[in-house]
């Protein structure tokens, strides 16, 4: 069963806010079409930001305490929710990290609602490009499937086969790979 069907309590008092925040954002940051390079660089920039994330040194994170309140969600997924939009990602790669490491959430629970949030934000951004004209491509269902099944694949692995702290190492390494292919190339 796909891990993101199993969202418990916990999970949807930090989803549902960041949610409505982030739902019209998405819409409203695909209404924007950015120059090729500009857009080029900020999501290599935004990758770095979640490679750094997922590499930080987490025997310092657990010693800080994060006092994230109700309203700091609301503004989370109102911005992730925009960027999300403006550079046509789901926005989870933005914000699995940030749940890590603000310590709201442990990797099941970051899976789940990761997830929805690049569910509903993909689905916010492609109504807001199709809105401002974007033509959807003709295979868009079978690249939905493949999405899917590679998700619910890394769900599962994620979750139940490979150890936490190594898997966050590999995805920054891959993260770090790709903004700077990005940024750099």
């Amino acid at each position: 069963q796909c891990h993101f069907l199993k969202v418990k309590d916990k999970e949807q008092k930090i989803f549902i806010p960041i949610a409505i925040t982030s739902i019209p954002m998405s819409f409203i940051g695909g209404l924007i079409q950015l120059d090729g390079n500009l857009y080029k660089n900020l999501l290599g920039y935004f990758i770095l930001f979640a490679a750094i994330l997922f590499l930080a040194d987490f025997k310092i994170k657990k010693q800080i305490q994060f006092n994230t309140s109700q309203s700091s969600l609301y503004l989370i997924g109102a911005i992730l929710g925009f960027i999300a939009g403006l550079l046509g990602i789901g926005g989870g790669i933005l914000l699995s990290p940030l749940l890590i490491f603000l310590n709201l959430t442990d990797q099941k629970e970051t899976a789940a609602i990761s997830s929805l949030f690049i569910f509903v934000n993909s689905f916010s951004g492609l109504m807001g490009l199709t809105f401002n004209g974007l033509q959807v491509p003709h295979n868009l269902i079978f690249l939905i499937i493949i999405v899917v099944i590679g998700g619910s694949f890394g769900s599962y692995l994620g979750v139940q086969k490979l150890n936490k702290l190594v898997l966050q190492r590999i995805l920054g390494v891959v993260l770090l790979l790709a903004a700077y292919k990005l940024i750099v190339i």
